[in-house]
């Protein structure tokens, strides 16, 4: 695909129309009209027109050389546009979309291979406009204005990134970007079709900044509390700290998810004299019986936040928690700041074909690495059934329970 540039041309326009921008923003002041160069007799293509200040109205779309500048002809046949004063389509002047406002992003998809013309309106398609659009031969990208009042508009025809999702295998009107899916999908040697989904590791943490000790959801729970002023839940907000009693080891603080999660790591923010030094960090589905996931002895922590990696291959709980043994006080620990960062594995999807279908909603980046020595708990089996279930149907889907041992099953359905 070749790259040309492409700007609005001060040789086809006519008056009343200021060129800015590098002549890609038009400032229109009569009702006259502006085209872009050059045309274009073939292939699919996509721009976008931001309404950057609209005191009347325009038309935007294309148009060939027939149709004359200085014309205020709403219905001159040598055009296909969107008029945004009322959202009808012109020359038809029949109801197409809906009226545009400043600040609006219209997008136009011109389809010359299959003989349409497509606008979206702040990334939402309007629908089909003209499906008679070849009969014009060279068509160029145009602007119209309709009366004396004072309208601007900056065009991109793809030298920047689009506000909005190029449309599938188009390009924009220039040549560098294309709407094309680079994606892969893997065929093992039973001829079996599957993707991956990656695993992400959140760099946030998976607890809301609480205000309380169960709001906004969530339950933060405590071994003791030294006062209301260093309340548990204070150690998950952005101010304030937790601070047990004087009691004596061991204590702890948790956090409770409204679902399970896998934690992969967690951080503190520690108080000048009373750091924990020897710590678990803790797991659990009941709140009664706790799995170790990390063992902490003799750290020398200061007043900054540390970060602590887990294992990966542990479980989902719904509770966690830190369970300090000891510290720098003799009987009383605080904490200032605790995170907890979620984790969710990589997923076998197995899928039923290498449909185009699959490869836009399942393909992996062609960018995208896989790591061949990295566990998979989790598979999915994606099958292409449009058919609508009521309820006593029955779901069917062999699976190998030799190859793939199963613990458990969910199925999940798009609407």
């Amino acid at each position: 695909m070749s790259i040309i540039d492409v700007r609005l041309n001060p040789n086809d326009m006519g008056s009343g129309n200021v060129l800015s921008n590098g002549n890609l923003t038009v400032t229109n002041t009569s009702s006259t009209a502006i085209r872009a160069t050059p045309g274009r007799v073939s292939g699919k293509w996509y721009w976008e027109a931001k309404l950057i200040s609209l005191s009347g109205q325009v038309l935007i779309g294309i148009a060939n050389k027939q149709m004359p500048l200085s014309s205020a002809n709403l219905g001159d046949v040598n055009q296909r546009t969107y008029y945004g004063s009322d959202g009808t389509r012109r020359p038809e002047n029949t109801p197409y979309g809906t009226r545009w406002t400043t600040g609006d992003v219209l997008g136009i998809a011109l389809n010359l291979d299959n003989d349409t013309l497509e606008f979206y309106k702040n990334g939402v398609s309007m629908g089909v406009s003209h499906t008679n659009i070849k009969e014009l031969g060279e068509v160029y990208p145009v602007l119209r204005g309709v009366n004396s009042a004072t309208n601007t508009v900056t065009f991109n025809f793809g030298a920047s990134p689009f506000e909005y999702t190029i449309p599938n295998k188009y390009y924009s009107y220039d040549g560098r970007q294309d709407g094309w899916y680079y994606k892969f999908l893997i065929s093992s040697e039973d001829k079996n079709i599957h993707s991956i989904k990656p695993e992400i590791k959140f760099e946030e943490t998976a607890i809301p900044n609480m205000t309380s000790d169960t709001s906004p959801s969530g339950r933060v729970l405590a071994s003791s509390i030294n006062s209301v002023s260093t309340d548990a839940w204070q150690a998950f907000s952005a101010t304030g700290q937790w601070m047990s009693s004087v009691a004596g080891y061991p204590h702890y603080l948790g956090y409770e998810f409204t679902e399970k999660k896998r934690i992969y790591g967690y951080s503190m923010k520690f108080n000048s004299t009373s750091r924990p030094v020897d710590w678990t960090f803790e797991g659990s589905t009941d709140g009664t019986n706790y799995t170790v996931l990390d063992t902490r002895k003799n750290q020398t922590t200061n007043n900054s936040t540390d970060f602590f990696y887990i294992n990966d291959d542990v479980e989902n709980f719904r509770i966690y928690r830190i369970n300090i043994t000891s510290g720098t006080h003799s009987s009383q620990v605080s904490i200032q700041l605790l995170k907890m960062f979620e984790y969710i594995p990589s997923e076998l999807v197995k899928l039923e074909s290498a449909s185009e279908n699959n490869f836009i909603s399942y393909g992996l980046n062609k960018d995208q690495t896989i790591n061949m020595s990295q566990k998979m708990f989790n598979r999915n089996y994606i099958v292409e059934n449009g058919d609508s279930l009521s309820s006593g149907k029955v779901f069917k889907q062999a699976i190998d329970t030799v190859k793939t041992p199963i613990r458990n099953v969910t199925i999940e359905t798009n609407r």
